[in-house]
């Protein structure tokens, strides 16, 4: 990452571990006074925090489909997230959204064994296609998080097909597949 006129500029991945709290007391106060002194570190710092701020505001509001880890999931909910997990018997998920439920949490189980990274592929019909990348492999399942914002649209249930592929295998293998199929909160009838 490029920071006009420092020597020594602060990386990418120091700026994003500096707002997930992953740096150290000692790594936290040096970069804190790098960033202080330096304009345009200072810049990049900024322009990380937007991004900071904007995926944590489409992870509460439900912009985003995504896989989280067991520790962020334990973060979620000690910040007050209402959680909901769902663990699929086989291949197949259906669930209702409840009103008191923020985030919902299906279980993707799967032989994972001798594989480190996945990719997932998210098939939905109101968005199409989407990826998650790269996602670090630690025990038998994956956690993926479905946020409110799937439940606003009256026009019927959101249907999702998940398809977990080994990322460092030379071919498309599928380690895991799960159908899911949501719906928001049904409405009491008005008398």
């Amino acid at each position: 990452m490029r920071a006009r006129g420092c020597d020594s500029p602060l990386g990418w991945e120091s700026l994003v571990r500096y707002f997930a709290g992953e740096l150290g007391a000692e790594d936290e106060a040096a970069l804190e006074e790098h960033a202080f002194a330096c304009r345009g570190c200072a810049e990049n710092l900024a322009a990380v925090a937007t991004v900071v701020i904007r995926v944590r505001e489409g992870v509460r509001t439900g912009a985003i489909m995504s896989v989280i880890s067991p520790a962020t999931l334990e973060r979620l909910r000690s910040s007050g997230v209402r959680v909901k997990e769902e663990i699929p018997s086989a291949d197949h998920c259906e669930t209702t959204y409840d009103r008191d439920t923020d985030l919902l949490i299906a279980r993707v189980r799967g032989d994972f064994s001798g594989v480190t990274r996945v990719d997932v592929e998210f098939h939905t019909a109101y968005a199409g296609l989407g990826y998650e990348r790269d996602v670090p492999v630690t025990g038998p399942e994956l956690l993926v998080a479905c946020t409110r914002h799937h439940f606003r649209d009256p026009k019927g249930p959101l249907e999702t097909r998940l398809l977990v592929v080994d990322a460092d295998g030379p071919d498309r293998r599928i380690l895991a597949e799960l159908h899911l199929r949501m719906r928001g909160p049904v409405e009491a009838p008005r008398s």
